[in-house]
This record gives C-alpha cells, sequence and structure tokens, in this order.
C-alpha cells in the first residue's frame, strides 16, 4: 500500500488519496458483530478528485461511512473516521484547495488540533521532530514545568507511543498517537523519576 495516491470509493464515487495517517483496527467486535477484516481509522487524510465527488464523498466521512481504498476488484483494506458514530463532531476539514477541475480537500481528527486532549497525534520526517513535537504538546498542556533534556525519558516512560501507518510524503514518514495521564500522576511519575536520578 505504499504509492503515491490510493483510489477510495464509497456508494458509487470515487477520487484519490494522496496522504494519510491511520490507525490500524485488527478484526474484532464491533457494534455487536464480528468482523473479520483489517480496518483503519483515519487521523488525517488528503483526498483529491472532482469536486462534486470530494463533496460527496466528504458528506459521507462526515455522517461515519466506511471509505474503500485500493483496486474496486480487489480492496485490500478498509478505512474509516475514527469513532464513526461522532464523526462529524471530531473532524474538520483544514484545507480546500481547487486546481482547475480538479480539488484537494484535508480532512482531520480533532486529536491533530485540539489542544486540551491528553492523547495526540504527532508526526514528522524523522523521529527526533515527532519526540519534539510530542513534547511540546505535552509542555502546553500541563502546569509541571518539564525540561527538554528529559523528551526520551517522557518519550519512553509517559507518553506511550504507539506507531501510525502513514504516506503521503516526507513530513508524513513517522507518526505517531501519543498519551498522557492525568496532571497528578504525571507529576508523581515525573518527581519519583527525578528521586531515583532518572531525571536531573
Amino acid at each position: 500500500m505504499n504509492y503515491d495516491y490510493q483510489r477510495v470509493h464509497t456508494c458509487g464515487f470515487y477520487a484519490y488519496c494522496d496522504a494519510l495517517i491511520a490507525r490500524k483496527v485488527e478484526p474484532g467486535y464491533f457494534d455487536g458483530s464480528y468482523s473479520y477484516r483489517t480496518e483503519y481509522s483515519a487521523f488525517l487524510m488528503s483526498l483529491v478528485g472532482t469536486a462534486s465527488y470530494i463533496k460527496t464523498i466528504s458528506a459521507q466521512v462526515s455522517i461515519g461511512e466506511e471509505l474503500l481504498f485500493g483496486d474496486e476488484e480487489k480492496i485490500p483494506c478498509h478505512f474509516y473516521c475514527h469513532n464513526s458514530s461522532r464523526t462529524a463532531e471530531n473532524t474538520k476539514a483544514v484545507r480546500v484547495r481547487k486546481i482547475g477541475e480538479t480539488v484537494n480537500k484535508i480532512i482531520v481528527h480533532r486529536f491533530l488540533y485540539e489542544d486540551d486532549n491528553r492523547s495526540v497525534v504527532v508526526f514528522g520526517k524523522d523521529l527526533l521532530i515527532v519526540k519534539e513535537r510530542a513534547f511540546r504538546r505535552l509542555d502546553t498542556s500541563t502546569t509541571i514545568p518539564l525540561k527538554r533534556q528529559w523528551i526520551d525519558w517522557l518519550w519512553d516512560e509517559v507518553m506511550n507511543p504507539e506507531q501510525l501507518y502513514s504516506y503521503g510524503g516526507e513530513d508524513l514518514r513517522h507518526a505517531y498517537l501519543v498519551s498522557w495521564p492525568n496532571e497528578e500522576e504525571l507529576q508523581d511519575r515525573v518527581l519519583d523519576a527525578i528521586k531515583l536520578k532518572y531525571l536531573h
């Protein structure tokens, strides 16, 4: 699935996806029934196509409709927006650009743009950039004074990084979902690490 463009279709309409960050969801029980297929929950999706098709596909995304990726005869995997029961509340378009008859629309999940979450998606061209961005998001979300030299410890011991599937250019080479504990627990863990001299 490492192509520059993936064909995406739903309800008879199709477009192309040139950038994607998604979380793999293993087969299991969904909505009371067992699914045998691997699915993906999208955090960022860049769609390219005709204006009418992009508008229709975006509307389908906003109501939680599944988007199918790949060739129509052989669909290698399925994607849908994270938390499909509240998709419209959890996603927004961050850019819509028209070039001639072609439209490019980027849709993102709130984990990419809201600062009041304790879970965020961070991405970059290398892991150092990703860790730096994750540290900045954590640092702005807490009143606990954090030091830059703690980045590796925070990444390994606090942020619970989960690598995500991504493609679409150098800046999306590495993508992770990170999360951290509440203020009280974070403070306790930092103080314990200082007492044990893991942090200075």
